[in-house]
């Protein structure tokens, strides 16, 4: 059984005497295997392409080819701007495009300050890996990871956390885990870029984050082994499986 940052949060766990998830949830979608329906379609649509937008920038850049335009920025917005032409889903609304539209000149706008950046020496604006699957010990995919071995994942959510939550020490302890496993380095953060908002959040691979993450993975797997799936009704706001979770024909096994 290899587990994933989403299939752990799917299930749950205890942390600062606060329940997360619900191990209900993952019996259904993982043993029963019952597919989930989609709360809010329209919204994923929305995340689903701004990610294949942002995954599809860095191998589309001809970074030579930036001097024929007026700036860099200039240049990465009709980059930009192609990639969401290609991939725009019509079902969608004006709004949702405008809202696309909006979401991507910040993106451009920090990338071309990045880009800049480089050209002084300060930094290495082309990333190291971009989507990178790992599978050992869970099942994962990096967004991008930069010249220094940090972490970055995209977050396209509306609303800005106000700081570091449960979700963002887990998601950075288990991909940190995973690099260190593949590449023998422990990547010295994550980052947490909230693009609407050009904010981030950043967590820094500790030894700390290293041990909850490893006592939270220890808990979910011993629960999963000893057939523990206890509901937890205060997640069913969000859950993606509630079109079959009160039906009398599910059964624990």
């Amino acid at each position: 059984m290899t587990l994933s940052y989403s299939s752990i949060q799917r299930h749950g766990y205890t942390f600062e005497n606060q329940l997360y998830g619900c191990q209900f949830s993952y019996y259904l979608r993982y043993i029963k295997q019952i597919p989930p329906t989609e709360i809010d379609s329209k919204n994923w649509k929305f995340e689903k392409i701004l990610h294949s937008v942002f995954e599809h920038f860095y191998p589309s850049l001809n970074l030579s080819a930036i001097r024929d335009y007026p700036s860099p920025k200039n240049y990465f917005d009709i980059i930009l701007g192609d990639l969401l032409n290609k991939n725009w889903d019509y079902t969608l609304s004006e709004t949702a495009f405008k809202d696309a539209v909006s979401t991507l000149l910040i993106f451009s706008q920090n990338e071309s300050n990045k880009y800049l950046a480089s050209l002084n020496g300060e930094t290495q604006f082309m990333p190291i890996h971009l989507e990178l699957p790992l599978k050992e010990p869970y099942n994962i995919c990096i967004d991008k990871v930069l010249f220094d071995h940090s972490m970055m994942n995209y977050k396209t959510a509306k609303e800005l956390p106000d700081s570091i939550k449960i979700e963002h020490i887990l998601q950075a302890g288990i991909y940190a885990i995973d690099y260190h496993a593949k590449f023998g380095i422990w990547p010295p953060k994550m980052v947490f870029y909230y693009v609407r908002h050009n904010k981030p959040i950043i967590v820094n691979i500790t030894q700390p984050v290293i041990n909850i993450v490893t006592e939270i993975s220890n808990n979910v797997t011993e629960n999963i082994n000893n057939g523990k799936f206890t509901k937890n009704s205060n997640a069913c706001t969000w859950c993606d499986m509630r079109h079959v979770c009160g039906l009398e024909k599910i059964r624990l096994i």
